[in-house]
């Protein structure tokens, strides 16, 4: 099971770019974990067939930009670093109106919004922020305690350990972007079974303790990855009497058992 780190260019969706590298690599599903708008540009994660199935894995890491705020008038740096100020921690975002998820107000958190250069009212920035947070509506946010503000330019740059360094080009796709599935779920807990379980796992059984050989530091409602040898599924840990880890999705593998 693979997946890629890709590039994406401004102009096209982040689920045109899957299209894109389904008919390049040949493979009849791709999914990417992280929306990057028509005019962004950076790093989507894409995952490659039965490794779509691992994408929950993906789905919550914090996510790196580099960006360009412009402002609709000019205004001192010391009032621009004390608006800005107020929108590092927890702050409340209610998506844009072109977004995809309900319009309502919630909790996000923004590690820090760092002001590298300004030139004339072009305001060059670097911002880490928790999964789901709208570096556009934050940059709107910003401006409407300084005269007024939109984003002009947004770059991904990193999601969770993963840097768009490493990311293949669209025009550079080929079967050597491929990464093995496995080399990507450091950020996992993982639990591993026993050989005799493999069968039943794999054909959506919950996993029982008296299954397992040996885990990592689980608690309740963590994602885990499922191994044999290999990855063999996820599952949610429920800890509801000797039940385990129920699967919630099965990623089959071409091992035979």
């Amino acid at each position: 099971m693979f997946l890629l780190l890709l590039n994406k260019p401004k102009g096209i969706t982040s689920r045109q770019a899957c299209e894109i590298v389904k008919s390049k690599l040949n493979v009849k599903k791709a999914g990417h974990s992280g929306t990057l708008d028509l005019n962004a540009e950076g790093l989507l994660i894409i995952c490659l067939d039965k490794a779509v199935k691992a994408m929950p894995f993906f789905e919550n890491l914090d996510k790196t930009y580099k960006g360009v705020m412009h402002l609709h008038k000019q205004i001192d740096k010391d009032e621009l670093e004390n608006a800005v100020s107020k929108f590092v921690g927890e702050i409340i975002q209610k998506p844009p109106v072109k977004s995809r998820v309900k319009r309502v107000e919630r909790k996000r958190f923004v590690e820090y919004f760092k002001i590298e250069s300004v030139h004339d009212r072009d305001v060059y920035f670097e911002t880490k922020v928790q999964a789901g947070t709208y570096i556009r509506k934050l940059v709107d946010d910003i401006g409407k305690l300084i005269g007024g503000a939109h984003l002009k330019y947004l770059k991904r740059i990193k999601i969770g350990k993963f840097n768009v360094e490493n990311a293949c080009d669209i025009d550079k796709i080929d079967e050597k972007c491929k990464i093995e599935l496995e080399k990507c779920i450091d950020h996992v807990k993982k639990i591993y079974v026993k050989d005799d379980y493999v069968e039943k796992i794999m054909k959506g059984s919950p996993v029982y303790f008296g299954w397992i050989e040996r885990y990592d530091n689980v608690k309740k409602g963590d994602k885990v990855a499922i191994f044999s040898s290999k990855i063999i599924g996820i599952g949610i840990a429920l800890f509801d009497s000797e039940m385990f880890i129920k699967n919630k999705i099965v990623v089959k593998t071409d091992r035979i058992f």
